[in-house]
């Protein structure tokens, strides 16, 4: 079992006692399960098992059980974390022209963020660096640390006036550097390469 979340197929998972339902079987035999590797698994960091759904359809096919349904796509979620309340308007706004299936979640205080994060599970995340008594590269840097959100898309939102470049705030690998304001025709396309699973994302700067 790995101890910690692939990026691939994390949002389609179950804890071990949904499983030993969907299975019939006891919540320790589903542990022995994962252990000998018959259901593919992960922990957190909390040392919860994560099952993959699909590991259990495997398992009922092979052993003639009723076979439960896929679970339905998650919504794809962009959450936007800025103490701008006039930049988180006009992001709304903008999204809601798009003619794609998005659905955005705005927030002002960072402290909130980290709280929701784990319940609203983004595809993709645009923070501001600077807020009060907030160091929006180091949570970055947290964020990207975990495996469990590996598959989110990191956007790091900095002040105009610092003209910022990668050098100075030192962000992680693969998180893309924006200055506010944001081109919002740019995000559109941004998110639309994600949404179509694109593999190389241009950085705006």
């Amino acid at each position: 079992m790995n101890a910690l979340a692939p990026s691939r197929d994390i949002l389609e998972v179950c804890g071990t006692l949904h499983a030993s339902k969907l299975l019939g079987l006891s919540v320790g035999s589903v542990q022995d399960l994962v252990e000998k590797g018959e259901l593919k698994a992960w922990k957190t960091r909390g040392g919860h098992r994560r099952i993959f759904m699909h590991s259990v359809r495997d398992f009922q096919r092979t052993n003639g059980l009723t076979v439960c349904p896929a679970e339905p796509a998650p919504p794809f979620r962009i959450l936007v974390v800025d103490d701008d309340q006039s930049f988180l308007r006009a992001v709304k706004a903008a999204i809601k022209k798009w003619k794609m299936d998005v659905d955005c979640t705005t927030m002002a205080s960072p402290i909130e963020a980290l709280m929701s994060i784990n319940a609203i599970q983004p595809r993709i995340m645009l923070m501001a660096l600077a807020m009060p008594k907030f160091d929006g590269s180091e949570f970055i840097k947290q964020l990207r640390s975990n495996k469990q959100f590996d598959a989110m898309h990191l956007v790091a939102l900095a002040s105009p006036v610092k003209s910022p470049s990668r050098a100075h705030v030192k962000l992680p690998l693969g998180v893309l550097l924006a200055s506010k304001p944001v081109d919002l025709n740019w995000l559109q396309g941004y998110v639309a390469a994600v949404k179509s699973k694109a593999t190389k994302l241009q950085d705006p700067h």
